[in-house]
């Protein structure tokens, strides 16, 4: 199954937005992050205003649109006047066009803020062919931690209370570890410490967001630990985000690759490549080359016909958003191409990892969100959402 290198437990990409209130507009973007082991539920307040509800320690928001120039700050707990915020942050500088995170961090003795640019930060890593991790350390009394994969050191000697922003070429890991200092024989976390052919990825043109809290010494899990993990992509449409795993050999299992080139090429056969590069609300359920390869010949043949390649592409989106819940909640999904697609479950995958259309398709449940709007899941097995009128027979 897929196996991604996520430093909290789950291996699902969580956008938690529990509420967002006077929603603004503006030029400038920022997220927030509550780091803070033990602390409260709280609120925040952008230039006076209740803007963010109720968020507990690990919880990440969404970007909220603000405008730029002078931004000033309050973190309360949750449903607390501002008059008794548990921390200010006044002037806060906003540039039009940048992304920001801000980070409630501290202990809950003795609150404080981190505001990073991430725009700035990534100016100079190109994401065509890179990913980026952004990793906080608020771990009360840890040493520095340092992270080896792919039998190399990647972040390293990261202070608490400090925070590592890091450009890396796009790379997949079978084992990892975070470690005090460079030390291998001093192991914080254990991601995944056995060769075992399953993969963590780090995909080019994606933004990953970690906080790292609690207190040490203890127990991994238990007295320190990962918040949730949060990725946005930068790529600018769909085919740019595809287009860029060309080469890379990335594979979940070592046994399915990610790699697109025969999808992109029946994209364009189709004529579909405007729609992709267009902004708009659409999820594709994109098939890897291996699941077109795995066609019967029947199909193949048939798929030479622009028309009918183009109603197979079709019938892999959907408008909309839709997450895990949303899909299995409904039980089915109707295409852009006007199929109706069951949507269903393993019970043994009591975690979601993953979901099947139309009984064989496998779709992990991981959702890539690309910057022109639209949504992308992988179908990590090797089939393809034919409509019943093309099916083989």
């Amino acid at each position: 199954m897929l196996r991604k290198l996520i430093f909290a437990a789950s291996l699902l990409v969580l956008f938690v937005i529990p509420a967002v209130t006077s929603a603004q507009s503006g030029d400038a973007q920022i997220r927030f992050a509550h780091f803070v082991d033990g602390a409260p539920n709280v609120d925040v307040f952008l230039n006076g205003v209740r803007t963010l509800q109720d968020y507990e320690p690990t919880w990440q928001s969404s970007f909220v649109d603000v405008e730029s120039g002078s931004m000033d700050v309050a973190i309360t707990a949750a449903g607390e006047s501002i008059k008794n915020a548990l921390v200010t942050a006044d002037n806060l500088r906003l540039e039009a066009g940048h992304k920001y995170s801000l980070s409630l961090m501290g202990q809950t003795d003795h609150y404080s803020t981190l505001l990073i640019d991430e725009t700035k930060a990534t100016a100079n890593c190109d994401m065509s062919k890179s990913n980026f991790r952004i990793i906080v350390n608020n771990i009360a009394g840890s040493p520095p931690i340092s992270f080896y994969e792919g039998d190399q050191w990647r972040e390293t000697n990261i202070a608490s209370g400090s925070y590592s922003t890091e450009c890396f070429p796009s790379f997949a890991s079978d084992t990892g570890w975070a470690v005090a200092r460079e030390n291998l024989k001093d192991v914080l976390f254990t991601f995944d410490s056995k060769k075992d052919g399953y993969m963590s990825l780090w995909e080019p043109y994606t933004v990953y967001f970690e906080g790292m809290m609690g207190s040490y010494p203890g127990t991994e899990r238990e007295d320190y630990y990962f918040s949730e993990n949060t990725i946005y992509t930068l790529a600018p449409d769909p085919i740019a985000f595809l287009s860029a795993f060309s080469g890379l050999g990335m594979t979940y299992d070592s046994k399915i690759y990610l790699e697109f080139d025969q999808v992109i090429d029946a994209i364009k056969k189709a004529g579909l490549e405007a729609m992709l590069k267009e902004d708009g609300s659409y999820t594709m359920f994109v098939p890897t080359d291996q699941a077109l390869a795995s066609l019967p010949k029947s199909v193949q043949t048939q798929l030479d016909d622009p028309n009918t390649l183009k109603d197979v592409l079709l019938n892999h989106i959907v408008e909309g958003d839709p997450n895990y819940t949303d899909l299995t909640n409904a039980g089915q999904v109707t295409t852009l191409q006007g199929t109706n697609l069951t949507v269903t479950t393993d019970k043994d995958d009591t975690d979601h990892y993953y979901f099947y259309l139309n009984g064989d398709a496998r779709v992990e449940n991981y959702r890539y969100r690309i910057a022109n709007g639209w949504r992308l899941y992988f179908i990590s097995s090797e089939s393809v959402l034919m409509p019943a009128d093309h099916a083989a027979s």
